[in-house]
């Protein structure tokens, strides 16, 4: 099979559908951030409510991400892929005929099990056709863009929805899309050939053997505390950004959504350009680096503009922070997938975004809506997000990771098949 007929073809319509499904992960997460306001008011729900829509989404994602990776290695990501699709799909058609506010937390709970598997399932499938051309993290950079994509979608386009249709048409058409592209990934989305179900030699290893070894890597562990810093400040970002910049300082729905979705989006270049560079340097420890101290001092400077009223400033550190968020998240997943190898790929997806989400996807969005019922400001939210981002995205990286090159296993099996493929 010729290099541009078959296995080209097949990588880049496969990044292609993956892709768009990673979009229709951010209808489903975020779709809601700029109507919060329309739903306290139609709910009567508070501060503290709101928050834990997001936090129940990053619970019940986070635990089906601890163990859902393994199920993805064995079954495939396309299972994977289409499965969290209908299971996201169906959580939306429940958010938008919700009554009240527990069938608000019911649909969030059930769409955090179908966002996990989006997390794992794309990311797996991409990494699996990407692997043997050597340029793993240049693709889960193009990954890590439909964060911004998404982010785009869903709280700016979705918003002019919202806007003129009315807040039941809105959720009426991200319903539609989310499906939509269920029906797609289930026609178009395929396995590589040389690692279809059944070509794959499974590892010798039990299951929790093999998800003790992906825990018990360094590089894992290290970038576990990455991925807890970078779900807790997008959840920041996309969660309550918005609403601090509609009820603080007069902004309109769609300039907040707007604003909110500038984080990621700037960062889709920054994304594909730095795994683009790992893969040709073979090194990512100092680009992770580099990731993590600029997103630490522009926390910090989200903190020092709230102190001082200064909106504008926070609103023009966004997509700076943005660029260094998403040069960072490729290459930590790049990294994990190096050391763990092609066998172990969605465990450790998995584990990582599970955690994530867990901390930082859980634990941020409560804590500050929490803070602001407590304090009536966001100040001292902002200010711990600044200390955690330095922690966990610098400081741990620096002594705990070691660069790799992929594993003698995974190597002795590229070098065995024809190179075409």
């Amino acid at each position: 099979m010729s290099e541009t007929t078959g296995p080209l073809q097949g990588r880049w319509r496969a990044l292609s559908v993956c892709f768009f499904a990673g979009v229709a992960v951010f209808i489903a997460y975020i779709g809601y951030s700029t109507q919060v306001t329309t739903i306290m008011e139609n709910l009567d729900v508070n501060y503290t409510q709101i928050g834990s829509l997001a936090s129940i989404t990053a619970l019940t994602g986070g635990i089906t991400l601890l163990v859902v990776g393994n199920w993805v290695d064995s079954r495939g990501p396309r299972a994977g892929t289409v499965a969290g699709l209908l299971i996201a799909g169906l959580g939306q058609i429940i958010f938008t005929i919700a009554p009240n506010y527990e069938f608000l937390l019911l649909s969030r709970a059930l769409m955090g099990i179908g966002i996990a598997l989006l997390f794992v399932g794309p990311y797996t499938m991409v990494a699996r056709w990407f692997e043997r051309s050597g340029k793993v993290a240049g693709a889960l950079g193009v990954m890590g863009a439909t964060e911004g994509v998404g982010t785009l979608v869903a709280t700016y386009l979705l918003a002019i929805v919202y806007t003129s249709a009315g807040y039941d048409a809105g959720n009426v058409v991200a319903s539609i899309i989310i499906i939509g592209m269920a029906l797609v990934a289930a026609v178009l989305l395929k396995e590589p050939p040389h690692l279809e179900r059944g070509k794959l030699a499974p590892p010798e290893e039990g299951i929790l053997k093999q998800y003790l070894k992906v825990l018990s890597h360094r590089n894992i562990i290290a970038a576990s505390f990455v991925l807890i810093g970078l779900w807790g400040v997008f959840s920041m970002v996309v969660f309550w950004v918005p609403t601090l910049l509609m009820e603080e300082a007069g902004w309109s729905a769609e300039g907040a959504g707007f604003m909110a979705a500038v984080y990621p989006l700037v960062g889709t270049v920054a994304a594909v350009v730095a795994g683009l560079i790992s893969d040709q340097l073979r090194r990512r420890k100092p680009l992770l680096l580099l990731s993590g101290l600029g997103l630490a001092l522009s926390s910090i400077g989200f903190a020092l503009a709230l102190l001082a009223g200064n909106y504008t400033v926070l609103a023009i550190l966004l997509p700076i922070a943005g660029i260094f968020h998403y040069t960072g998240l490729p290459i930590a997943f790049a990294l994990a997938f190096d050391s763990v190898g092609i066998r172990l790929t969605a465990t450790a997806n998995g584990f990582l975004h599970g955690i994530g989400a867990l901390v930082g996807g859980l634990v941020f969005p409560l804590v500050i809506g929490a803070v602001r019922d407590a304090t009536g400001s966001y100040n001292a939210g902002f200010i711990t997000l600044a200390i955690t981002m330095f922690v966990l995205n610098f400081l741990i990286p620096l002594v705990v990771m070691k660069d790799v090159t992929p594993s003698k296993t995974d190597r002795a099996e590229l070098a065995s098949e024809p190179t075409s493929a």
